[in-house]
């Protein structure tokens, strides 16, 4: 089983892990606070660097000062001096940011936090430790939506089919002509297909809770509204 890279942080750095895991939980909803959580896990991250390192927390120093610190030292590599100084950059222009801007900021330092503790884990943690390729939230984003529109598409399909079945029912009656009733049959057959409609939107939100709720209620109310209008019909 993989193991999530964030997860090495709990031991020692159980504080930093904390940011990542509201970074993670907001990323697309509240990006602008996403920038500025990132931009001050880094900066805290970069000061355990520092104890590690024998420097202290070089509290007197500014981030950009302390990273320019570590790369003249040899402590990072062009690379991983560039990730640092990306986050440190998208951060301090997030107040200036339109709304847009955020979200691509946020997916960046999203992107760029992965990178730099997969770096800090098998740096100062696991030297073994090998990383995994990086998934956007967005992928998860996009993965839920097209299940979302198979299940709905699944569900639409099952009540067309039930009203085909019930208005198949109902025509068959008419033309056997039988003695009892008619309308005491619609009736039976128009509560027993309302009630088969409940339990199967019921079942299906319950099931699934990605699933687009308000998307899935609308088309159900039209398929139930289409029923009724041809039960109406049979009535006469």
């Amino acid at each position: 089983m993989e193991k999530d890279i964030f997860d090495y942080l709990d031991k020692n750095y159980r504080y930093l892990n904390n940011y990542i895991k509201q970074i993670n939980h907001s990323v697309l909803t509240s990006p602008h606070s996403v920038i500025i959580k990132g931009r001050t896990f880094v900066e805290n991250l970069t000061q355990e660097i520092a104890k590690l390192e024998g420097y202290g927390l070089l509290n007197k120093m500014t981030q950009a000062e302390r990273l320019r610190k570590f790369k003249h030292d040899g402590i990072f590599d062009d690379d991983i001096s560039r990730t640092f100084n990306t986050i440190r950059i998208l951060g301090n222009k997030a107040t200036h940011a339109s709304a847009e801007g955020d979200l691509e900021a946020a997916l960046n330092i999203h992107k760029n936090i992965y990178k730099i503790t997969c770096w800090f884990v098998g740096t100062y943690i696991d030297c073994k430790f090998e990383a995994i390729p990086y998934k956007s939230p967005m992928s998860s984003v996009n993965k839920a939506s097209d299940n979302d529109s198979e299940m709905t598409s699944s569900l639409i399909e099952k009540m067309e089919n039930l009203i085909a079945k019930t208005q198949e029912n109902d025509q068959r009656d008419k033309e056997e002509n039988k003695s009892f009733n008619m309308e005491d049959i619609s009736f039976d057959e128009k509560k027993k297909s309302e009630d088969i409609f409940e339990d199967l939107m019921i079942e299906s939100i319950i099931d699934n809770k990605e699933l687009d709720q308000k998307c899935v209620v609308q088309e159900l109310t039209r398929l139930k509204e289409s029923s009724k209008g041809f039960e109406k019909v049979s009535l006469r």
